[in-house]
């Protein structure tokens, strides 16, 4: 458990992913527990890991704070309802959907471009990163996958931020 937890958290300050990637197949694999509670508890444990993460990476300038609030609001929302929903599927259904979206990261891990070129949009507007905030929320909540694993990628292909401004923000 020790092990896990020194993992995650240089996974998560490096980048951005972790807790759901390294601890849900650890505590499902190695250790006795469900697939619902080793979401759960790669949820509750990340809240600290990424917090004093973002309190690093704020010193250094690197958040992208104007579209922070968006995604927070539907992230929110929709991994509260999406851990309801979780609760009530069978575990096959969940295993199938946390492997699906392992297989998503894995396949825009090498297709994405690095974004480091780009200038950030000035004003993104609200509807870009509510709706990254709903997508990431929806498989948070399902799958304890979320942060870096899942907003990385989904803010690096839609431009709102560069690449060294994704980890921070995603935190």
């Amino acid at each position: 458990v020790l092990f896990t937890g020194v993992l995650v958290g240089i996974l998560s300050t490096v980048f951005g992913v972790g807790g759901g990637i390294v601890m849900v197949p650890v505590l499902t694999l190695i250790l006795p527990y469900s697939h619902i509670e080793a979401v759960a508890t790669s949820l509750a444990t990340i809240f600290l890991v990424a917090s004093l993460n973002t309190f690093h990476f704020q010193k250094a300038g690197l958040i992208v704070w104007k579209i922070v609030p968006w995604i927070v609001i539907t992230s929110s929302l929709f991994s509260f309802l999406a851990a309801r929903v979780a609760i009530l599927l069978p575990e096959k259904i969940l295993i199938i959907i946390f492997i699906c979206v392992l297989l998503w990261v894995a396949i825009q891990t090498f297709l994405i471009n690095s974004k480091s070129e780009i200038k950030t949009p000035s004003s993104p507007g609200k509807i870009v990163p509510l709706s990254i905030g709903a997508l990431i929320g929806t498989i948070s909540g399902m799958t304890g996958v979320g942060g870096g694993a899942i907003a990385t990628p989904i803010m690096l292909i839609s431009g709102l931020v560069k690449n060294l401004q994704a980890t921070p923000t995603s935190n």
